[in-house]
């Protein structure tokens, strides 16, 4: 069972579309702040395997982990770029507690497949695409083993210039919430809070 005390400190975003980078570059740029706390805390940007994006990873940090520049543009005067891990969902065997699914709806079941094995025991994955609820539906009967899913809703807009070249076009509103799952609150409330 969950114990409050165990605070997992990776952060997982399957989806490297526009909103998923958005939310990758945001996390990645709340990181400072989180490790003044927590010093080992990341985020890690899951690409699909032999995709142009993943052809385009070159630079490399000096913990030998393979980082991609995220340009975001908010609104007409705000710009910043940030280094994220990124890495293809099946370069690595590294375990995954925290998993942000960030896809469209038709993708996500055959996302989550790729990564699937990664998935901890008791892993949280935070559903974050259209049609959230048909994917909970079909993600649900999927053999996962013992995961806990939380659904999210966003009204933020972005689009792509480019690979990593984010606009973001409407600031919105996001939500979470749990639908069917039995995720103990403790969880349920580390994951929102990281």
């Amino acid at each position: 069972p969950y114990r409050a005390s165990y605070v997992p400190l990776a952060m997982y975003v399957l989806g490297a579309g526009s909103l998923g980078c958005l939310w990758a570059a945001r996390l990645a740029a709340a990181l400072p702040r989180a490790r003044a706390t927590c010093p080992d805390t990341s985020v890690t940007l899951l690409l699909r395997p032999g995709s142009k994006k993943c052809q385009s990873l070159q630079r490399i940090d000096p913990a030998g982990s393979t980082m991609a520049r995220l340009r975001i543009q908010a609104g007409s005067t705000e710009t910043f770029e940030v280094d994220v891990q990124a890495e293809e969902v099946t370069k690595n065997d590294k375990s995954i507690q925290k998993l942000l699914l960030v896809t469209k709806a038709a993708a996500a079941a055959e996302a989550l497949s790729q990564v699937s094995s990664r998935l901890k025991q008791e892993a949280v994955v935070v559903l974050l695409c259209n049609g959230a609820l048909a994917v909970h539906e079909q993600i649900s009967k999927m053999p996962l083993g013992h995961i806990y899913l939380v659904l999210g809703l966003t009204t933020h807009g972005a689009w792509s210039r480019a690979d990593f070249d984010v606009v973001h076009a409407g600031v919105g509103h996001t939500v979470f919430g749990r639908y069917r799952s039995n995720i103990p609150d403790a969880l349920y409330q580390s994951t929102l809070h990281q």
